[in-house]
């Protein structure tokens, strides 16, 4: 064998030699890239539940803070009281409410205030703005109240303005008639670690 042949083959060697090692070298790259990428997907959905619980919390506050303003307006009051102590809880005829209105020229405001009120809510609630148990738990009795004592009036501004007006509070309303009312409390938020 030459001189030639001897280093060739030390070459070749050297060069199959440094490609396995580079190969191997690789495969561990690759490994500890998947481990990586694994760690990193974990993470991800980790902060995914912190952020749900975070949006879920944040939706329980908002819906409670809406309730607090709501009390704090009290349109209802002013609504009561333009109406003159015609009963709320049953539908108040339409001729009624048209004729409280030619003598009180707020009674259309405050009764669209709350019915507008009431809409924002059942919106908020569809949107995720707003947490549904929250408002539920607080406000069911007086929106389901409020919706069958106006049903008359929320018929005829439906005819005569957009079809589409409280269609949001109807059917929140109309929800809530249909299911159980829960009232057992749901987990807490924030115990994620524990």
């Amino acid at each position: 064998m030459s001189n030639y042949e001897i280093i060739s083959i030390i070459i070749t060697s050297l060069a199959l030699l440094l490609t396995i090692g580079g190969l191997y070298y690789a495969g561990n790259q690759i490994r500890l890239a998947r481990k990586q990428l694994t760690s990193a997907i974990e993470s991800i959905k980790l902060t995914k539940e912190i952020h749900q619980e975070n949006h879920d919390w944040n939706r329980r506050i908002a819906a409670q803070d809406a309730i607090v303003v709501f009390r704090n307006q009290n349109k209802t009051k002013e609504l009561r009281e333009a109406l003159g102590g015609i009963d709320i809880n049953d539908a108040i005829p339409l001729n009624t409410i048209l004729e409280k209105f030619k003598t009180d020229s707020d009674l259309r405001g405050y009764i669209h205030s709350v019915l507008n009120t009431f809409e924002g809510y059942s919106r908020g609630i569809l949107q995720g703005i707003y947490d549904e148990e929250v408002i539920r738990t607080a406000l069911t009795g007086t929106m389901v109240r409020y919706f069958n004592c106006f049903r008359p009036y929320i018929i005829y501004i439906r005819e005569k303005r957009n079809p589409a007006l409280f269609n949001e509070f109807e059917g929140m309303v109309n929800k809530w008639k249909t299911e159980k009312t829960k009232l057992e409390s749901r987990d807490k938020i924030g115990n994620l670690f524990i």
